[in-house]
């Protein structure tokens, strides 16, 4: 939850380490966040920031509060910095860093807000800044950047969004660089209306360009200077850099393309080289572009035109840029003038291509752009729509936090109650996930739960398979959810243990199989301990001393029993532990027999209490791996099981991004392993058979059967263990197990010696028969005669 929450509420509950929480609350340092509270007014701003049920004061940083300021202006029209400092007491220097951190915003606020001249601004701080490295910088600016060349492309937005009329006195002033910097905000996405808006003052801007791009005092003139200069002029002016651009961006790399998207597609345009591009991914940017170059000559079928270009590419897309064409598409719609019932139908046949483009990001970027279009344009179905799409993806957990900061800001033009509850949903979310990076929670902790169980024979081989099922699915959601979180070789290792001929193993093919779940010791034991002195202990507990098994659970009790007798609190044992990060299971030699000294320690009424504390105060994720391992030592095999059932039950939790995904993805397949587990173990006298139906019936859940196909005399079964027999006839029935009519299960079984028995059939190549098969068959014969005939086909059992 942060490090805010760490400092703020520590206490015996959650544990005095801090250590091992995140460095912040992440979530709350989302721009999508910002922009949901720019729609509250201060009544309900306050009530948000002090409710601790909710927990976002924090949002506030240096980083973002002039941003934050900047976007509640547009917003709200009104400046919330008196409210702010009433509610966090800001100081000077907070004021000053954050002034340091985000200039651009800082600068918005002083213009549209104080009346500060952006034609003195100009004059004393941005004209003299100096640039170098332009033609690079340009191709890696960020909204993190701070460097000379991001704050002069952030002036010139405030000037174009602002004070168009005093940017266009300033423009015959500047010099190429700075030309340069005013030419690529042009371009950028947010500034395509300019190239077409038809009011006095864009004319006019547009104009003073072109006289100031045609003077030749001017030259030479860099990249995005003559992208525009031919964009206006419709001139083949330094084709030549052109050329030299295309042809070093034009790579079969999604992430050189990206570098200054805009001027890589213009280049496209200008060049006609449309049909010449290295991936279908570029394409779709570029030709919308160009019907927005062409705009005043088709303005009344730019949507339609802008769909046909879509429709091409509907699932055979890799998505890269669907970000920035959706974002592209949002602009055109906010800004330009299109008949609403157009912008309506539009959107509607934008639900079938969410392949291509995200409609959500399409509607949000109309919310902040044009509020009061989106209204006419929009409803809540239409959002919940667009939403129910993006969630029914997996994607990072931080992407779904957004999502619903972004579902949050565009209902509340509609419902202010439910775009509460969207928030709710965005910080629980965002909170109650795995890690983002090497979460070992579901790849190490739950496999090593599985392998004590099994050890243990704490569950039956249902309840295993179940378990096994459960860790499969959320493997498959965490490597596409986070980084490294999904890794498979531990629980290859358990899936080969436990079912060793499960099809799951198909899946994983080429993944090596890891064991470190043994509790075996890797050095010689040459030593026997049996006189440590208080001195030596230290390097016992820290497993420095070869020779020595520290898996046995009577050394421990050795070690202990030594500081004991000296002080019973045993400070250097807990010193210890804390130094190498109990419960954490990777950061020392020790780190592997920590089950062994917890079980010790809670095994003995003198140390108990203490164990207890210890353990709650250290906390850690691995807490409860720890106390399971320890049940094992103990044999509390009740405890085990309750603490592995709400340790994948938390997991669950975690990991599925919605109880609504869980319910589609896996509660069915779960449901399903129950019910075929509960044939396999089933017994003759819990089924009733209508032999002339060829169908079983389970009479404890009449929604489970077995049916089989009649005997084909036409196709024998020609294997030697079952034709050895005095009547050599044998023929296979293939049987199904049916669940509320849904078949979930095959299984064949094998009438031999005259339809005198029906066998299971061994492993393929092998004498064998798999456990299960022999249990389903046993439904189908009297065991004595089922037994004597697996003995005169020279079968066995396994």
């Amino acid at each position: 939850m942060g490090e805010d929450y760490w400092y703020g509420y520590k206490n015996q509950f959650i544990g005095k380490r801090i250590d091992y929480g995140v460095g912040s609350e992440s979530y709350l340092q989302s721009e999508n966040l910002l922009d949901f509270l720019t729609t509250k007014n201060e009544y309900d701003l306050t009530y948000l920031l002090n409710n601790e049920g909710v927990s976002i004061k924090a949002f506030l940083t240096q980083d973002n509060y002039w941003e934050f300021v900047k976007k509640y202006f547009i917003n709200q029209n009104k400046d919330i910095r008196p409210f702010l400092n009433t509610q966090y007491n800001l100081s000077d220097v907070f004021i000053q860093k954050a002034t340091e951190k985000n200039p651009c915003a800082y600068l918005y606020c002083i213009c549209a807000m104080d009346g500060a001249s952006f034609n003195k601004i100009f004059t004393k701080k941005i004209a003299p800044m100096k640039l170098q490295n332009i033609d690079s910088e340009l191709d890696y600016i960020y909204p993190y950047t701070r460097n000379n060349t991001a704050i002069i492309s952030g002036f010139f937005e405030i000037g174009l969004e602002l004070f168009v009329n005093q940017l266009i006195d300033i423009i015959p002033k500047m010099g190429v660089e700075h030309i340069e910097v005013l030419c690529f905000t042009l371009l950028k996405t947010v500034n395509l209306y300019l190239f077409i808006g038809e009011s006095e003052e864009l004319i006019k801007l547009r104009e003073t360009l072109k006289n100031t791009l045609q003077q030749s005092k001017k030259e030479p003139y860099k990249l995005n200077t003559i992208i525009l200069r031919n964009l206006f002029i419709g001139s083949n002016f330094r084709n030549d850099v052109l050329e030299d651009r295309f042809n070093k961006m034009n790579k079969n790399h999604y992430g050189t393309w990206g570098h200054n998207i805009e001027a890589n597609s213009y280049i496209a345009i200008l060049l006609g080289k449309e049909g010449g591009l290295c991936s279908s991914e570029y394409t779709l940017g570029v030709e919308i572009r160009k019907i927005i170059i062409d705009y005043s000559t088709n303005k009344s079928s730019v949507l339609d035109l802008i769909f046909n270009c879509i429709k091409k590419y509907n699932f055979i897309y890799d998505n890269w840029f669907s970000y920035n064409n959706s974002k592209l598409i949002g602009e055109i719609i906010a800004k330009f003038d299109f008949d609403e019932t157009q912008i309506k139908m539009f959107i509607r046949k934008l639900l079938n291509y969410s392949s291509v483009i995200s409609l959500t990001t399409v509607l949000y970027t109309v919310c902040l752009k044009n509020r009061n279009l989106f209204r006419r344009i929009t409803n809540i179905k239409m959002l919940m729509d667009s939403v129910n799409q993006v969630s029914k993806q997996l994607s990072y957990y931080d992407e779904h936090t957004d999502n619903n900061y972004i579902l949050a800001t565009m209902v509340s033009c509609f419902d202010i109650a439910a775009s509460d509850k969207f928030l709710l949903i965005a910080l629980n979310n965002s909170i109650y996930r795995p890690a983002f990076r090497k979460d070992d929670l579901v790849s190490y902790i739950l496999p090593r739960c599985i392998y004590l169980a099994y050890q243990n024979d704490w569950f039956d081989e249902s309840e295993i398979a179940i378990l096994i099922s459960d860790t499969y699915a959320m493997l498959n959601i965490m490597k596409d959810t986070t980084d490294q979180g999904g890794r498979w070789e531990y629980f290859k290792f358990i899936l080969e243990l436990c079912i060793p001929d499960s099809p799951l193993l198909e899946h994983i093919y080429d993944v090596e199989s890891r064991n470190v779940f043994s509790d075996t010791a890797t050095d010689p034991v040459t030593t026997v301990v049996s006189d440590v002195s208080i001195t030596e202990l230290d390097k016992y507990y820290n497993c420095k001393v070869e020779g020595i098994d520290y898996t046995k659970s009577d050394l421990w009790r050795t070690l202990i029993s030594v500081e004991t007798a000296v002080n019973n609190e045993l400070p250097h044992l807990f010193e210890t532990l804390k130094k190498s990060r109990f419960p954490e299971h990777h950061y020392s030699n020790l780190n592997k027999h920590f089950h062994i000294i917890t079980s010790i320690l809670l095994d003995d009424d003198n140390t108990k209490d203490q164990a207890v504390n210890f353990i709650i105060e250290q906390g850690g994720r691995n807490g409860i791996m720890n106390m399971i391992a320890s049940f094992s030592l103990l044999g509390k095999d009740e405890l085990a099981r309750k603490y592995i059932r709400q340790l994948f039950a938390l997991t669950k939790a975690l990991v599925y991004p919605s109880k609504e995904y869980y319910l589609v993805n896996q509660y069915q397949e779960n449901e399903m392993l129950k019910s075929i587990n509960l044939v396999y173990t089933s017994i003759k006298n819990d089924w009733i058979m209508h032999e002339e139906k060829h169908e079983m019936i389970y009479l404890r859940n009449s929604n489970i059967k077995i049916i089989w196909n009649d005997t084909d005399r036409n196709y024998p079964f020609d294997e030697d263990w079952a034709t050895n027999h005095p009547d050599s006839r044998a023929y296979k029935v293939d049987h199904s197990i049916i669940l509320n009519g849904l078949l979930i299960e095959k299984f064949s079984l094998i009438y031999v010696d005259g339809f005198r028995a029906l066998m299971p059939m061994p492993k393929m190549g092998t004498n064998i028969i798999p456990r299960k098969e022999y249990l389903i068959s046993l439904l189908f014969n009297e065991q004595k005669n089922l037994h004597e005939y697996i003995r005169r086909c020279r079968l066995i059992v396994e």
